[in-house]
């Protein structure tokens, strides 16, 4: 039966299925996350992207995903080896310095933007990401 099984359909797919098999039971044993759970942290950190100016919470991006907050958190800290909570300000940040860089806008105008109600807690968030004010920072990029 071994000879010429590369013949017949119904034994390629099936050495195909079970060769899959096996390699996924592999990668999950070596710690790699699951194809799906990868899928779904690139959906929820596409939507971090899109939505952090609303003002998005990881609650909202979890119902959005039809997941829980404990699913999307294991998916994202599986794929990007950080917390979403983490990840979600690191973005509204990145975005922040964008605008500081580009702009002449005011660091509070700047802090509605990238989806922080409180400009005080936005300075608090930059001042401990990068050491300084957004003001003091925008014109350290300037020099």
């Amino acid at each position: 039966m071994l000879a010429g099984w590369w013949q017949s359909p119904l034994a390629h797919a099936r050495c195909n299925a079970e060769l899959g098999l096996f390699l996924a039971r592999y990668a999950l044993a070596a710690g790699a996350p699951p194809p799906e759970a990868d899928d779904l942290a690139a959906r929820a950190e596409r939507l971090m992207h899109e939505r952090h100016p609303d003002g998005v919470t990881l609650a909202a991006i979890a119902r959005a995903l039809e997941v829980s907050e404990r699913r999307l958190d294991a998916a994202v800290r599986a794929r990007r080896g950080v917390a979403p909570g983490k990840l979600l300000p690191r973005i509204r940040l990145e975005a922040a310095c964008g605008l500081l860089k580009a702009t002449d806008q005011p660091a509070a105008e700047i802090a509605g933007k990238v989806g922080y109600r409180d400009p005080s807690a936005f300075g608090r968030a930059f001042r401990t990401a990068f050491g300084t004010s957004p003001e003091q920072w925008r014109r350290r990029q300037r020099r």
